[in-house]
């Protein structure tokens, strides 16, 4: 690709994730205040951004070891997937527990999938069943 046309491409790009972090925030406030309610989309929105301020250092090593551009900003985070309580949940059980606490919520993870799976479509009450 030319260096004029990759350079435009890029700027476009740079434009097209700027706008989307612009939007994140006011549609996870948005989106949460009418599923929660406003005073629990607000405790939901407090509880993002802890947990996104607390894991910033993390996302900012992995943004590094990605080889990714900071553009000279000591830490980054990602409000939308560095929020999230599994997000709280992983971090904080691993640093308590280290691979033993991972392990366990992996295997956690793997006896839901295998019960909702499994064990739950032979429960299926047929309606014909049912009398009235």
């Amino acid at each position: 690709m030319e260096e004029g046309k990759m350079d435009w491409a890029l700027s476009a790009l740079q434009w097209f994730v700027d706008l989307g972090a612009v939007v994140v925030l006011p549609i996870l406030i948005f989106i949460f205040g009418i599923v929660l309610g406003a005073k629990s989309g607000t405790f939901y929105m407090v509880s993002v951004l802890y947990i996104t301020s607390w894991v910033a250092p993390l996302v900012t090593q992995a943004a590094i070891s990605a080889n990714f551009d900071l553009e000279g900003n000591s830490a980054i985070t990602a409000l939308a997937e560095g929020g999230l309580w599994t997000t709280g949940m992983y971090v904080g059980i691993t640093q308590l527990m280290g691979w033993i606490g991972l392990t366990v919520i992996g295997l956690i993870v793997l006896g839901g999938l295998y019960y909702v799976n499994k064990i739950l479509p032979g429960k299926k009450v047929n309606l014909k069943d049912i009398k009235e």
